[in-house]
């Protein structure tokens, strides 16, 4: 096609290195918005061996990519087997753990992105702690709002499979699904008309 670009982040920047094109493109940017980003980018995990991005809503930490080969949910190295993780709960041996509970990833996750928001702020020279912890606090409620409001128009949208959409989505980011009252009444009252429902059948 004729067009010129890096192999390395595939921008076009002739005559400047990576890191110094990455610096043009923040000039004059918000602070609070380079750190919203940053911390977006955190969270999104990366086959090290061909650069597919995914998400994995349950399961052990040892990811299978679509290219057929193996890396570690947590620590995002290529692996070979489970030799590289620790089956045993709070185990101090310093491998990864096998297993990972939804609230674990959580705090994991949300470490992670408090440090990429930090490290952007400083950057910029925003270097008092007290401005900084307030715009981490306001970015991670904003982002909650997002995830909310996102499985609320699902649920009333798509009633059952709208609510079902949500559940997998808030599954992916490891996170409990939120949703209308009357959703959550319905999906109670489906529960509880089951047995009648089989009932009905076998009659």
């Amino acid at each position: 096609c004729n067009v010129m670009y890096c192999t390395s982040c595939n921008a076009n920047h002739t005559g400047l290195t990576c890191d110094e094109f990455q610096r043009q493109q923040t000039l004059g940017k918000d602070p609070k918005h380079l750190a919203a980003e940053a911390m977006s980018r955190a969270c999104t995990r990366s086959c090290p061996h061909c650069g597919q991005d995914y998400m994995k809503s349950d399961g052990c930490n040892k990811i299978r990519c679509k290219c057929g080969k193996l890396s570690c949910y947590l620590c995002g190295e290529k692996i070979a087997d489970y030799s590289h993780f620790c089956d045993k709960m709070r185990c101090t041996c310093g491998k990864c753990q096998l297993w990972t509970s939804t609230e674990e990833m959580e705090r994991i996750d949300r470490e992670k992105r408090q440090q990429a928001g930090r490290t952007v702020l400083l950057e910029q020279g925003i270097t008092n702690e007290e401005e900084i912890a307030a715009i981490l606090s306001s970015l991670d409620e904003e982002e909650d709002e997002d995830d909310q409001s996102v499985d609320t128009a699902a649920a009333v949208q798509g009633g059952r499979a709208g609510y079902q959409r949500a559940a997998a989505a808030a599954a992916r980011q490891h996170r409990p699904v939120d949703v209308p009252w009357f959703q959550r009444i319905q999906a109670q009252i489906d529960r509880l008309n089951a047995p009648l429902r089989d009932q009905n059948r076998m009659n």
